[in-house]
């Protein structure tokens, strides 16, 4: 759908890309030199009206920038596709895909005639890895924008203004971890998976989410990476008590207090989990006594997630 096109590179010269690309938030945390090497690898194309860039769904770890034209964001609702947002010239969009790894969320096509540059995580990754400083920059903002846009749907967190929720992240963490790598979170901490799945386990109880996720017990918990992922640890700081639970009178003891924010749909998994084996399989930790427990406690599985 997209092809490197002659026009495009007589109009963007890696100068020109370097320049561009050094005025958004991303890139703008580069040094010279690492920027030099990203303009030079970068790639430019150009797409007429209405060709699609990406697909919800598409796992493609691209970021792209528009240098001239504008895009739809789109995503299917009720069976059609409707507009939930417009990209002008000047946009960064795909960070997502590129750091964390994801699937597409939504769709992206082009407007009208649309010069795009686009960065592929292939040639990012060396220059991040000979970098590990810049490297931890990224991930910083990253990691800022990602917690923002989440936390402004957690209900405990909505009292606070946009400087005291970042506050929260910025007093945490950040941790690299491997596939297999567990983590605790205490009670007095609040774990934010930035990126990658993991397993939650809390007792006799388990359940695997899915970045972003906001992970909080009174008592603890472990986190059990699957794959590559980002982990942030921080305390409370002054973060608002759930009302919720003392209103619904849940005590230290009591299962439903072992709370894990997640998502709607990684909540209807977490419900879903329990009466399937071979799931439960997939959750390391999780031996065969267990399974067999939590096989027969679907109301206690059901309340280990609360939506956001």
């Amino acid at each position: 759908l997209m092809r490197k096109t002659t026009l495009g590179d007589r109009l963007l010269r890696p100068a020109e890309v370097k320049r561009r690309l050094a005025a958004t938030s991303l890139f703008a945390l580069f040094d010279d030199e690492s920027l030099q090497a990203v303009a030079e690898t970068a790639k430019v194309v150009s797409l007429g009206s209405g060709r699609v860039v990406f697909k919800a769904g598409d796992r493609d770890d691209t970021v792209y920038f528009i240098a001239r034209g504008n895009a739809y964001v789109l995503v299917e609702r009720d069976g059609e596709e409707r507009i939930i947002d417009e990209l002008p010239t000047g946009s960064l969009f795909g960070e997502i895909a590129l750091l964390g790894g994801e699937p597409r969320s939504a769709t992206v096509r082009t407007a009208g005639s649309t010069t795009l540059i686009a960065v592929e995580r292939r040639h990012l990754e060396p220059i991040l890895d000979a970098n590990p400083a810049l490297r931890e920059l990224v991930w910083a903002r990253y990691g800022e924008r990602r917690f923002d846009d989440f936390a402004r749907d957690v209900a405990e967190l909505k009292g606070l203004g946009r400087e005291e929720r970042l506050a929260l992240l910025k007093s945490g963490t950040h941790q690299r971890l491997d596939d297999g790598r567990r983590q605790p979170i205490a009670g007095a901490e609040l774990g934010f998976l930035l990126s990658g799945r993991a397993c939650i386990q809390k007792g006799d109880l388990s359940m695997v989410v899915k970045a972003p996720a906001l992970l909080e017990s009174e008592t603890g918990l472990d986190v059990v990476v699957r794959g590559p992922a980002r982990l942030v640890r921080g305390g409370r700081n002054g973060r608002p008590r759930d009302s919720r639970s003392t209103q619904r009178g849940h005590s230290e003891k009591s299962p439903t207090s072992r709370r894990v924010f997640v998502s709607r749909s990684d909540l209807a998994t977490a419900r879903r989990i329990q009466p399937r084996q071979s799931r439960l399989r997939n959750c390391p930790g999780v031996g065969s006594e267990k399974r067999r427990r939590l096989r027969t406690s679907r109301h206690r599985l059901a309340g280990i997630g609360q939506a956001r």
